[in-house]
């Protein structure tokens, strides 16, 4: 069951919070709200609205259900305690010890109602009195947690302030006191005792848990209970009186109550209790990441921290020192970890609490696997696919998860380097990669991109490409009418020369001039040597927008160069159409 709660208490209060490590740092994800909180804790309130309705109606297995509502909470705060460092929400650690309190209350109610039944039954009054003590008690515990509950806030979705509904369980309150009181008064009718006698609900306790101290006035007035030496004031109901009381440490303590009858004083019975000490309890956790870092939280019986002890930890024939902070957390870091180690936290007692150990396995870190993505520029076209290309520090292929505004978009498998596709809606958008780890390597994440998708305006991309491709006819027309230079000869080739046509003087373009146009452009605009060749034109400029129209223009113009082929007139419209969508794609670019 233990494990069953803890993951719906990890699922719960941490959905919304997905932590990867990238760069040194975490990124998170987070919600806005903490309406998880609140539907977690407001189902532990339908679980204590149960248990007084077992109670109420005399139903088996009430014991049980509180039972496991007092688990719940201590399971939900262990669980709290242990995930404190992996960047979860404090606001549930802040709020998990009223319910504590609660499941308490819940049992002691139920516990005791259930024991006076059976103990009344059976002519055992003195065991149907403690037991009907301990009802009272969680009782009144049952009121002041639901007072603290009632008091808090928490923040909605849109802003919303969301408080928990505690109205309906106070008349049960009321109806199961009101029970209370019916079983006090069939006690008075068969279990009046002749002398002042005082009775305590544990004769064993231990330090710091709460008991209470009780009996019958008779008569008497101004009842006080004194115990090792300390006179306290008792509180006195209809014929009876009591006091709830904690020992503060582990001893042997005696209790007697006094009384006045006008001005003679009357002297209880004296109770001997032996108080034990405390148990103890260490979660602890190991992390290896470029050491390992093993954190405690060291507990007491009842769930509360313990600030301020001291706590061993025991590796490899090392011993380490600490001491515990305000929240009952102690760190330690163990830098180099060569292999698989046992190690033990120990809280050697402090003479109030026990002592108590944990023991755990330690193991070297993991190779965390360096994940980076690449993407020329921060601007993007919304709705066009985008290639991202990345990078991944492997020898082997890894799953990774592809993360786009802190959703999980896609997955891939990876090694080297990687390219992946994605299409935007208009507005800002954040992207990244997640190795979710493996039994050989670490959790990583990349870094962040972040991209601003604009939106596409049509009918401007396509006035604009229609002037462009215009002028780029026209300055291809001017340019075929005079001898184009600044070429070496031994770089690109002078084509074989058409006919003469039209009118006197005018040459036919042809596919060498138009490379040629292309070329000087090109090597002016990307400054590149003057060496460069065509091909090595094509690989520089392969991330272009016109990258395929330069690749199908240069190859035409290598068959007509150095395969010596002539084109018909079809072939050489077709490279004029390349050519001038190059000069276009240089200076609209991301504009088509």
């Amino acid at each position: 069951m233990g494990k069953r709660i803890a993951l719906m208490v990890v699922l719960i209060l941490l959905l919304g919070l997905p932590a990867v490590a990238g760069e040194g740092s975490n990124y998170y994800s987070a919600r806005p709200d903490e309406y998880g909180t609140y539907v977690y804790f407001s189902s532990m309130l339908w679980e204590f609205s149960s248990v007084l309705d077992g109670v109420l109606n005399g139903e088996n297995g009430t014991v049980e259900s509180a039972l496991e509502l007092y688990a719940l909470a201590n399971t939900t705060y262990e669980t709290l305690v242990l995930y404190s460092g992996a960047g979860i929400d404090e606001r549930p650690l802040e709020l998990v010890p009223y319910f504590l309190s609660l499941g308490s209350a819940a049992f002691e109610v139920a516990s005791g109602e259930a024991s006076f039944r059976a103990s009344f039954s059976e002519g055992e009054y003195a065991a149907a009195r403690a037991a009907l003590v301990r009802m009272k008690r969680g009782l009144r515990e049952s009121r002041d947690a639901l007072s603290a509950i009632s008091k808090i806030t928490l923040k909605g979705k849109n802003g919303t302030v969301l408080t928990f509904n505690t109205a309906d369980l106070y008349p049960k309150l009321d109806a199961l006191e009101a029970l209370a009181g019916r079983y006090e008064e069939l006690l008075d009718q068969v279990q009046v005792p002749e002398n002042f006698t005082l009775f305590i609900s544990n004769p064993s306790p231990m330090a710091l848990e709460n008991v209470t101290f009780y009996g019958f006035t008779l008569g008497l007035r101004d009842i006080h209970v004194v115990v090792s030496g300390e006179n306290l004031a008792a509180n006195v109901t209809s014929g009876t009186f009591h006091l709830d009381y904690s020992f503060p440490r582990p001893g042997t303590y005696k209790a007697y109550a006094v009384g006045f009858n006008g001005t003679f004083e009357v002297i209880s019975n004296v109770l001997t209790i032996n108080v034990s000490g405390v148990p103890t309890k260490l979660l602890v956790t190991a992390i290896s990441d470029g050491g390992v870092l093993v954190e405690g939280h060291l507990v007491d019986y009842f769930g509360r921290a313990l600030p301020w002890k001291r706590v061993i930890l025991t590796a490899d024939s090392s011993t380490y020192y600490g001491i515990t902070d305000e929240n009952g957390s102690v760190r330690f870091f163990i830098a180099n970890v060569s292999g698989t180690v046992n190690a033990t936290v120990l809280f050697p007692g402090d003479g109030i609490h026990l002592p108590t150990s944990a023991g755990l396995v330690l193991t070297p870190p993991l190779r965390r696997p360096a994940i980076r993505l690449f993407h020329d520029g921060s601007r993007v076209r919304a709705g066009e696919e985008v290639v991202i290309r990345g990078k991944v520090d492997s020898t082997y292929p890894l799953p990774l998860t592809i993360y786009v505004d802190g959703k999980g978009y896609s997955t891939l498998v990876a090694k080297g380097e990687f390219t992946f596709t994605l299409s935007f809606s208009p507005g800002r958008h954040e992207v990244y990669a997640y190795f979710a780890g493996s039994e050989t390597l670490a959790p990583s994440s990349s870094n962040v991109l972040t991209l601003e998708a604009a939106p596409v305006d049509y009918t401007r991309r396509f006035l604009l490409f229609v002037f462009l491709l215009l002028l780029a006819f026209t300055a291809y027309r001017f340019t075929a009418r005079r001898r184009v230079g600044g070429v070496p000869s031994s770089q690109v080739p002078e084509a074989p020369a058409f006919p003469p046509i039209g009118e006197e003087g005018e040459e036919r373009p042809d596919i060498g001039k138009a490379y040629r146009t292309v070329y000087g452009l090109l090597k002016r605009l990307y400054d590149l040597p003057g060496s460069t060749t065509p091909r090595e034109l094509v690989s520089a400029l392969r991330h272009e927008p016109f990258a395929e129209h330069l690749k199908i223009l240069t190859r035409l113009h290598e068959v007509t160069v150095y395969g010596k082929k002539k084109f018909g007139l079809r072939e050489v419209l077709r490279a004029v159409k390349h050519a001038s969508l190059i000069i276009v794609g240089v200076f609209v670019r991301d504009e088509l």
